[in-house]
C-alpha cells in the first residue's frame, strides 16, 4: 500500500446513510469520519432536518475530514462512500497519491545537495533487504564472501560492476516504500517510474589485479549540455569507510562547473567519461547498509580505491517523473520485468546473462506502479 488521498473539493453525488466510512489502510475496518473536534457539526443533531440539509452537511464533514495519521506505516488512506439513491454503498474511486507523512530530507542535505551537489539519506532501506541483495548479487558474481580467493571472477574492464537486473532482491529494494518515499519528496511528485539499473561488487586491490578497484572520477553525461541535471543514486549494501571502495565526488568542480569547463573541457577531444580527474583530491562518502547517496549528472564522481579487506558492494537505483510521452517506455518496462533481459542500453556486457534465469521477479501494487504497468 501507498499513501492516497481524495480529490479536494471534488462536487460529489448524493452520499448513502452510512457514508461515514474511514480506510486507515491498517486494519481495513470501517470507522467513524473524523471531524474537527471544533466543529458545530459534531455537537449537531441532524434528526428532523430535511435531506437537502443534510446532504450540505455531509459533503462539508467530507471537506473538513483530516488525513489520519498512521506512525507504524507512515501514510494515511481514506475514502468517501458515494452512491446514487438507492444503491449500495461504494467505496470512491476519487484517489490520488501523497506525499509521505514522514521528512526524509531536512533543510541540511537540501543545502549540501544545492552546494555541493550530492546529499546521503541514513537507513533507508531495511537490513534484511540488504542482505539479501548482497548474497544474490555475490552468487551471480561467482564470489563466496568467506572466501577471497573467488572475489575477482568478473571481467576486469568491468571494475566491479555487475550486470544482474532482475534479482528478487533487487526489486525488493526498487519497490521499498521508504526508497519511494524519498524520491517522492525530492520530486514533490508521487508519481515516479523507477529505473532497471545495476550492482556493484568492488573487492579489494589486488597485485595480480592491477586495474580493479583503484577508483575513478567520471561523468556519466556530457556537463557541457545545457539540459537540466537529471538525479542519480547508489543504495549501499555494506558498511564502507574511507578507502573502502565507496563514493567519492568532487565537490569543488560541481561548484565552479562552468569555470571548469571553460578552461578544461573546451575542446573537440573532451571526454566526460575519462576527463583526467582521478588525482584531484575527492571527497569519500563513508556509510552503512541501507543508506542511499543521490547526486547531480553535473557532479564529476565514481568510485574510491578499495584498500579495506572487504568487497563493497551496492546497487544502483534511481526514480523520476515519467516523460509526458511514457507509453513506449511503460511497454519497454513491462517487457524487460517479464522476460528478465536487460535494458537496450546495459546489454551486451562480460557476464551478463540475457535474460537472467528464474521466473520474474513478483513486484507489490507499488512496484507494478513504478514500472508503469499499473496507472497511479
Amino acid at each position: 500500500m501507498f499513501p492516497e488521498r481524495r480529490i479536494g473539493r471534488a462536487r460529489l453525488p448524493h452520499y448513502c446513510a452510512e457514508s461515514r466510512c474511514l480506510n486507515t489502510g491498517n486494519s481495513g475496518q470501517t470507522g467513524q469520519t473524523p471531524i474537527s473536534r471544533g466543529s458545530k457539526m459534531n455537537r449537531t443533531n441532524n434528526v428532523g432536518r430535511d435531506a437537502s440539509s443534510q446532504i450540505r452537511d455531509r459533503r462539508r464533514r467530507a471537506r473538513l475530514t483530516r488525513e489520519r495519521r498512521n506512525p507504524r506505516a507512515q501514510f494515511v488512506l481514506y475514502t468517501i462512500c458515494v452512491m446514487p439513491p438507492g444503491t449500495a454503498c461504494l467505496e470512491s474511486p476519487l484517489l490520488v497519491p501523497v506525499l509521505p507523512i514522514r521528512k526524509w530530507i531536512p533543510d541540511c542535505d537540501w543545502k549540501q545537495f544545492h552546494e555541493d551537489g550530492y546529499m546521503v539519506i541514513r537507513r533507508v532501506i531495511p537490513a534484511s533487504l540488504a542482505e539479501n541483495a548482497v548474497r544474490e548479487i555475490a552468487a551471480f558474481a561467482g564470489a563466496d564472501l568467506d572466501d577471497s580467493t573467488t572475489w575477482y571472477g568478473g571481467a576486469p574492464e568491468l571494475d566491479g560492476i555487475v550486470p544482474m537486473h532482475h534479482a528478487q532482491s533487487l526489486w525488493e529494494i526498487r519497490q521499498c516504500p521508504d526508497l519511494y518515499h524519498v524520491f517522492a519528496e525530492y520530486f514533490g511528485n508521487p508519481r515516479l517510474m523507477v529505473d532497471i539499473n545495476r550492482c556493484i561488487f568492488r573487492p579489494p586491490i589486488h597485485p595480480r589485479w592491477p586495474t580493479v578497484s583503484y577508483g575513478s572520477i567520471h561523468w556519466d553525461t556530457d556537463p557541457r549540455k545545457a539540459e537540466p541535471a537529471s538525479l542519480q543514486a547508489v543504495v549501499l549494501l555494506t558498511d564502507v569507510g574511507r578507502d573502502g571502495g565507496g563514493f567519492q565526488c568532487l565537490p569543488e568542480v560541481y561548484r565552479n562547473l562552468d569555470t571548469w569547463l571553460e578552461r578544461y573541457a573546451s575542446g573537440d577531444d573532451f571526454n566526460f567519461f575519462e576527463p583526467g580527474l582521478n588525482r584531484w583530491k575527492a571527497t569519500q562518502i563513508e556509510g552503512n547498509a541501507g543508506d542511499i547517496i543521490l547526486w547531480s549528472t553535473r557532479l564529476p564522481h565514481g568510485t574510491a580505491p578499495n584498500w579495506s579487506f572487504r568487497p563493497r558492494v551496492a546497487s544502483f537505483v534511481s526514480m523520476q517523473p515519467p516523460p509526458v510521452d511514457s507509453v513506449k517506455l511503460r511497454e519497454s518496462m513491462k517487457v524487460w520485468w517479464l522476460t528478465k533481459r536487460a535494458p537496450d542500453c546495459w546489454r551486451g556486457l562480460p557476464g551478463q546473462l540475457d535474460p537472467e534465469p528464474g521466473a520474474a521477479a513478483v513486484l507489490s501494487g507499488l512496484g507494478m506502479k513504478l514500472i508503469g504497468a499499473v496507472p497511479w
